[in-house]
């Protein structure tokens, strides 16, 4: 399963390579004026981007069925749905969804997850979402961050 995961991966990133993933956001997302009109306030756009993350926190439900906090140190790659809104003509991402596959640092076990993005500043990304690991068979909430170009 793993193996399969990782190839998915793997070929997301090349067609994501040929679809313009790679490269960084135009500053020119948003046009500055349509026809002689001046272009619409508070547009935005969904724009796909591929990310890495770090999550740092994992809750969970132990053998008791009481919720526990486990120290996550999960290193993760994957794909991201990104929301940029005009800012004075420049894209700034606010919020977003992405899709990770994690692999664990310290214990072993890999997961896959669905992680909702909201900005922090320009260092990265806060996540908050949910991941399933294949070791313990358990779903888990995570918080972390995620880093984009």
């Amino acid at each position: 399963m793993r193996k399969l995961l990782i190839i998915l991966f793997a070929c997301i990133s090349v067609i994501g390579y040929s679809q313009g993933l790679f490269r960084p956001v135009p500053s020119n997302l948003f046009p500055k004026s349509l026809n002689g009109l001046k272009a619409p306030k508070n547009e935005f756009k969904f724009v796909p981007r591929l990310n890495v993350g770090v999550m740092g926190t994992s809750y969970g439900k132990n053998d008791q069925n009481v919720m526990t906090v486990t120290p996550l140190s999960a290193l993760g790659f994957g794909f991201g749905l990104l929301r940029y809104k005009d800012v004075e003509g420049v894209p700034f991402n606010d919020i977003g969804i992405n899709l990770m596959y994690l692999q664990n640092t310290q214990t072993p076990g890999s997961g896959i997850g669905l992680y909702g993005l909201y900005n922090t500043g320009p260092i990265g990304l806060f996540n908050l979402g949910s991941h399933y690991d294949f070791s313990v068979k358990k779903f888990f909430i995570d918080v972390g961050l995620t880093f984009h170009y």
